[in-house]
């Protein structure tokens, strides 16, 4: 079970244009096992919020399928679109914590 959710939280190992097969699957297991596919999506919103952490560039091909790969869960309706909003708000806002100075 491990392995499996391993690989279906890294959308960034398949091509970019099967990531929404990625998501249909996943969308066909969370029917049965939806612990399972609760804790992949919580492996991929770790994942990107690790990833704006680091702040590296070579991990943004990486970041860009994370996004990709939820915004296809959230057309199979697997995410809220609270929690689509709060991803978003986190990319645009991270590391501006405070307001801008003025002066």
């Amino acid at each position: 079970m491990a392995i499996l959710a391993k690989i279906f939280s890294r959308p960034a190992k398949v091509k970019y244009g099967s990531i929404h097969i990625l998501a249909i699957l996943l969308s066909a297991i969370y029917r049965y096992h939806p612990k399972f596919a609760l804790r992949v999506i919580d492996n991929v919103i770790e994942s990107v919020t690790f990833g704006l952490e680091q702040n590296d560039f070579k991990y943004n091909q990486r970041r860009i399928a994370e996004m990709k790969y939820l915004g296809e869960l959230y057309n199979y309706r697997m995410l809220e679109h609270p929690v689509i909003f709060e991803i978003m708000y986190k990319i645009l806002t991270f590391g501006h914590g405070q307001l801008p100075d003025r002066s």
